[in-house]
């Protein structure tokens, strides 16, 4: 009796030491690194982003899945085909990031100009949060105006810095333990993305913020990463005579499954549009963002909407 028992405490541990290795970060990395106008940028956001996930992903102890969708197969067919077979478990973590060139679309987030057509950024978010993650990123380096031009600018000397690697308990805030989903994008509507010799302005911003934040000693989150990004690549774009604005959302899911998105405000948006766009009331938008005066509505600022 005593043998059985220890062979089924065997069996537990076996099976909870398989739950917590199982646990995986799918990365997509989808990046027109043959267009011979900013090939070399994207050539090196690939490399940024694939050196340093797979940095976090050895520390979290989440086995990593790439997915190079570059070169031959930078194609709408092989990407489609990839999102739709992806296996994603409960507490999975799932990051689609683009790099190449983008036009705006019928929403605030651009269409990605695929060798062969266009994908529509959001939708790929929607298909993806389909598939429930525990946590979701979907980041486009690309710009999102009304027609695509060499987007090739040396900006001021910013150097991506590598992730250090004993920040175990920011890792944790960051990535194992946070539930939601986030969707940026280099530029908002209306605006160009940047990149040079050293990579994308957006994406080099984002990992420099992303390390300095592992390296404090002050836990940090998400919606301050993705601001304090913005302010970089805003910086950097103007260094160089340029004008880029980064956009993002991200929701948050509390144990509660109370949603918090925290929505950045675009030209032309009012609080009436953006209640409409979250099925809530501007009344409350307003109560919950402390604002007085409901009919003026700044370009750029952040909103806290909750949602259940």
């Amino acid at each position: 009796m005593q043998i059985f028992r220890l062979s089924l405490l065997v069996v537990f541990f076996s099976f909870l030491s398989f739950e917590i290795k199982s646990q995986s970060i799918h990365l997509l990395l989808v990046c027109d690194t043959d267009d011979y106008t900013i090939g070399k940028g994207v050539s090196k956001n690939v490399s940024i982003v694939a050196s340093d996930i797979s940095k976090i992903a050895k520390k979290i102890n989440f086995k990593l899945f790439e997915h190079n969708l570059i070169g031959n197969n930078f194609t709408i067919s092989k990407i489609n085909k990839i999102i739709s077979n992806l296996k994603v478990q409960a507490n999975d973590i799932v990051l689609f990031y683009y790099s190449g060139h983008g036009i705006n679309g019928q929403s605030n987030w651009p269409l990605l100009l695929i060798s062969n057509g266009s994908l529509d950024l959001e939708k790929i978010h929607k298909k993806l949060k389909s598939k429930n993650p525990r946590f979701l990123m979907t980041f486009a380096d690309c710009c999102n105006y009304s027609n695509t031009y060499n987007s090739n600018s040396k900006g001021k000397n910013i150097n991506s810095e590598k992730i250090k690697t004993n920040a175990t308990k920011s890792l944790n805030l960051l990535f194992s333990d946070f539930r939601g989903d986030i969707i940026a994008c280099g530029s908002k509507t209306g605006f160009s993305s940047y990149n040079d010799f050293i990579g994308g302005f957006y994406t080099v911003s984002f990992f420099i913020v992303l390390n300095r934040a592992l390296k404090s000693k002050i836990n940090s989150d998400w919606q301050t990463i993705f601001e304090t990004t913005s302010d970089f690549t805003k910086q950097n774009a103007q260094s160089v005579g340029k004008i880029q604005e980064p956009f993002f959302e991200i929701n948050t899911l509390n144990l509660t499954n109370e949603q918090i998105i925290y929505h950045s405000v675009v030209e032309k948006e009012t609080l009436s549009s953006i209640g409409r766009l979250y099925k809530v009331s501007y009344k409350q938008i307003a109560k919950w963002n402390n604002i007085k005066d409901v009919n003026y509505l700044k370009q750029g600022i952040i909103l806290k909407i909750y949602k259940h």
